[in-house]
């Protein structure tokens, strides 16, 4: 009953094998992925396989290929979920082949890149939602708000100080609220704890948390 129409969504890369890196390949940084560097969700960093744009590339063509994939998204979209929106402020590039441990920030022009993005949204007459999960550069989420862009928040991570669960009312009004996403168990198996028990089986736990520690806290 919103009249939004199709809620839609732009990863955070593209596969450094296909049509858009061929198409311009002089647009996309050669023997690095993004990804992300270590953190809670992740001991070990992230590598995502994907093939990051060049800063300099895009500002000297005038954002010709950021703006032809975001019309391009925004075509048939009454919102737009941008993947990994700290992307547009900077990006964890990761060298090809190796641990997410070598990689680097590389900062982006991001006053243009959000300029180019709110061009395009206002274009398009659409929302733009900005996934702000993660490890987030200082006054980031504040930029978000005065952009008029809708923050992100995940109902997992929603904690207080001692853990609990905060109430609806500590949400943010500019923020799209939902139980998980797309790289997140779903609630029945968040429930079970089936997902501590297949990162235990693949390695993936925190180091200093056995299984049944992880377990016990998911209970309570």
């Amino acid at each position: 009953g919103l009249g939004l129409g199709l809620f839609c969504d732009l990863a955070v890369g593209t596969a450094p094998g296909g049509a858009e890196v061929w198409g311009e390949r002089e647009a996309f940084a050669d023997g690095v992925v993004l990804g992300a560097p270590p953190d809670d969700y992740s001991d070990e960093g992230q590598s995502w396989g994907v093939a990051p744009l060049l800063p300099r590339q895009l500002r000297s063509t005038r954002y010709r290929h950021l703006r032809r994939l975001l019309s391009a998204n925004f075509r048939h979209a009454g919102a737009l979920r941008i993947d990994h929106a700290m992307g547009l402020v900077r990006q964890f590039w990761v060298p090809e082949g190796h641990s997410a441990a070598r990689g680097a920030y590389v900062a982006f022009p991001a006053e243009e890149m959000f300029a180019v993005l709110a061009i395009e949204s206002l274009r398009a007459g659409a929302v733009v939602v900005a996934e702000d999960l993660g490890t987030v550069p200082e006054g980031f989420r504040e930029d978000l708000v005065r952009r008029g862009c809708l923050r992100t928040q995940v109902v997992y991570f929603e904690r207080d100080h001692s853990g609990e669960f905060r109430p609806a009312d500590d949400y943010a009004a500019d923020a799209l609220a939902t139980i998980n996403t797309h790289d997140l168990p779903p609630l029945g198996g968040y429930w079970s704890g089936i997902d501590l028990r297949l990162r235990a089986a693949a390695g993936a736990l925190d180091r200093d948390t056995t299984l049944a520690e992880a377990l016990a806290r998911r209970e309570q």
